[in-house]
């Protein structure tokens, strides 16, 4: 008797489902259909689990136990302001471990395919639902899956419930179709869709950090002699150009991304003329001001979550990883960093632009990290996790380690 569905088939529905999870309030909002989403995948991991595995999934164990201690410890010291949501933190890092194990167990060198077949798809998909949340009726018709509270005015938010997260996982699945997708007139069109739509998002963070990408990748691929240095150069030139014009085109139409033009007023340059940077200003010096209050103790393993004490939404990771997790904190956010970079190394033989393709994402998300949650947000690094997890095979499938 063959099996209802391979575990290829079980990878492919875990990543759709990701990526177009229901958010709308009428179908139990976005935190029911992912707890569905995370029962799922720990199944699926069962199903497929393999005694003779990659030691690299050993090492990120023994990473995510250290990670649950070290939460624990933080949320230990923060009793006097704990709150039930705070505990979640200890779910978001196990989590984290369960969609790594379900990249890894479910995957396999062929699934490169599909990820560039779905990554475009979710790239045109997510450029119509944009255009369409500009017209009411079909836009009200979309609300009945996916949130659109965020989707205001001329900002688009897509299928994802917010512009910022939009841009960002535009700009993930366009990192990948760069570099692995060998069709080059296929990556410019995409090019073009992803632009488009991290334009339409309306996220500035999104629009930096979508140019600073362009311009790191234009460096690190192909050749880089001297003439296709100046090249390059030209290019970058010309996109900022255009880059520019188009800005400042648009930027009286959607107001809240024309914003960013206040920075230039008047003498110099001074980002406290962006109310929502000013805001977030306020609130980082109220929030350095109770962590100075918390004890000597909380410079190594942090306040805790703190969500019940005005720790809840920072708009950076820097400043949340130290406030909540100390100098601990800090230290194993960074070295699962380095372990993501070097789990990429792994499927190099055969996918030979895989470390580009994560570090462009460790840069990326570092960026949104300004003034965005990525490392500490649990939407945002699954799919890093899922990739993560599928280099790993990949790896281990080559070299067998």
């Amino acid at each position: 008797m063959k099996p209802i569905c391979n575990k290829n088939s079980l990878f492919k529905l875990v990543l759709v489902s990701f990526f177009l999870l229901p958010s709308s309030s009428l179908l139990g909002g976005v935190s029911l259909w992912f707890v569905l989403l995370l029962a799922f995948s720990f199944g699926t991991i069962v199903i497929g689990f393999e005694r003779n595995s990659s030691k690299d999934l050993v090492y990120y164990c023994l990473f995510f136990v250290v990670l649950i201690y070290s939460i624990t410890l933080s949320i230990i010291r923060s009793h006097n302001y704990l709150i039930t949501d705070d505990l979640l933190e200890i779910l978001r890092v196990f989590s984290l471990l369960i969609f790594l194990l379900t990249g890894y167990y479910l995957s396999d060198r062929k699934s490169v395919v599909f990820l560039l077949k779905f990554f475009t798809f979710f790239l045109i998909f997510q450029f119509l639902v944009s255009i369409f949340q500009k017209i009411e009726p079909i836009k009200a018709l979309l609300s009945i899956i996916w949130s659109m509270d965020k989707a205001w005015a001329l900002r688009s938010s897509g299928t994802l419930g917010n512009p910022n997260v939009l841009a960002l996982m535009c700009i993930f699945s366009m990192l990948f179709v760069y570099f692995f997708e060998k069709n080059k007139k296929l990556k410019f069109l995409l090019f073009l869709v992803c632009s488009i739509t991290v334009f339409l998002s309306g996220s500035r963070t999104g629009l930096i950090g979508y140019f600073s990408i362009v311009m790191l990748v234009l460096f690190i691929s192909g050749d880089n002699s001297i003439a296709n240095i100046i090249k390059k150069f030209f290019y970058v030139f010309l996109f900022l150009i255009v880059f520019i014009y188009v800005f400042i085109s648009i930027a009286g139409e959607f107001r809240y991304m024309g914003e960013f033009l206040k920075v230039f007023d008047g003498d110099g340059v001074d980002l406290t003329r962006v109310g929502t940077f000013s805001h977030r200003l306020g609130a980082w010096e109220r929030q350095f001001f109770q962590f100075s209050n918390s004890g000597d103790v909380s410079m190594l393993i942090g306040m805790g979550p703190a969500k019940g004490a005005g720790l809840r939404v920072m708009d950076n990771d820097y400043i949340a990883q130290y406030l909540k997790y100390g100098i601990i904190g800090v230290f194993l956010n960074i070295l699962l960093i380095l372990m993501l970079l070097h789990s990429s190394l792994r499927s190099r033989k055969i996918f030979p632009n895989a470390p580009k393709f994560m570090f462009s994402i460790v840069v990326c998300y570092s960026i949104f990290s300004i003034t965005a949650s990525t490392f500490l947000s649990l939407l945002n690094m699954i799919p890093v996790m899922l990739i993560t997890g599928f280099f790993i095979k990949v790896g281990f499938e080559k070299n067998g380690v």
